[in-house]
């Protein structure tokens, strides 16, 4: 059996890390060729003032000449959040070209910590990316910096009324095509929750978006004529023109100068958010019965899950 405390390998312990501790440690991060994300220590500083930090095989490490070379952001979080870690593995001793080994691996998915589908969780990202700034993917949120890619903030939503709603959606339907896009799916869960429709009749309409559906072709999953204009005859006016409108390659684009729609042929940027917004309004009862839509949702999102 190899020693791993022979003189000539590297060693290593679990420490406390108190704030002083970290900056000390920080002196000798001199050589680092990776920059400083702030958003990173932003999220790992949310962690620790959550109480979420836990002790795994990732820590910092120093190499044989005492040079940093792993666990700037962890050390740069625990001095901004002013937290102590009670247990973090450190490294010493590391070969000098060990840097160029970290962090080199595949990034751990939202799926792969949550044991949640991939369906669901981009479901439950949409309405995040529609009203947050930061191309959609990072805001304030009660006062603090809130991302779409941060665990900490979304693990609430993941495992709350929308994730559960999504995570319905996704077992009943995997596909994501068309009129079951995430955008839709996320309108779905955000209506029943706001209580724009019962989640009988939202899961309902739901299921049938799954019989209407098309293949890659374009040819109706349903063949019989009779049977989906039956479906379609239940279904609101607004959603039947958007229905149609998807089928036909078109979005309904909001123009912001005019306060108006129009429709494009092409594929616009964040089809998910746009989508979920028209089909907001076309399970509303207070409009739903036009043909043509109104406005955005974004003030009835922001509402729904409780965002400031």
């Amino acid at each position: 059996m190899i020693n791993i405390y022979q003189e000539d390998l590297p060693r290593s312990e679990y420490q406390e890390i108190t704030p002083d501790k970290a900056k000390d440690m920080l002196v000798q991060n001199t050589r680092n060729y990776r920059k400083l994300s702030s958003a990173k220590v932003e999220v790992l500083s949310r962690e620790l003032n959550a109480d979420e930090w836990e002790a795994t095989t990732q820590g910092v490490g120093f190499d044989t000449e005492g040079v940093l070379i792993d666990g700037q952001h962890r050390l740069s979080a625990i001095v901004s959040s002013n937290v102590t870690v009670p247990s973090m593995l450190v490294c010493y001793g590391l070969p000098l070209r060990a840097k160029n080994k970290i962090d080199v691996g595949n990034k751990r998915t939202f799926a792969d910590l949550t044991k949640l589908s991939s369906v669901c969780i981009a479901t439950v990202r949409v309405p995040f990316r529609a009203v947050l700034s930061g191309n959609g993917r990072s805001g304030i949120v009660d006062g603090r910096r809130a991302s779409t890619t941060d665990l900490t903030f979304m693990r609430k939503y993941l495992f709350g009324d929308i994730g559960k709603l999504a995570e319905e959606m996704g077992q009943i339907f995997s596909s994501t095509s068309g009129m079951l896009n995430v955008g839709v799916r996320a309108a779905i869960a955000l209506s029943i929750m706001n209580g724009t429709c019962s989640k009988e009749e939202g899961m309902g309409i739901f299921n049938k978006l799954v019989d209407l559906r098309q293949n890659s072709n374009g040819v109706y999953i349903n063949k019989s004529l009779t049977v989906r204009r039956k479906i379609e005859a239940t279904l609101p006016t607004l959603l039947l023109s958007l229905i149609e409108k998807v089928r036909q390659g078109i979005t309904p684009v909001y123009n912001q100068k005019t306060g108006t729609y129009t429709d494009v042929d092409e594929t616009p940027r964040e089809l998910a958010s746009k989508l979920m917004f028209l089909t907001m309004q076309a399970l509303d009862s207070t409009m739903n019965d036009e043909e043509n839509f109104v406005s955005p949702c974004h003030v009835t999102v922001v509402k729904t899950l409780k965002l400031k």
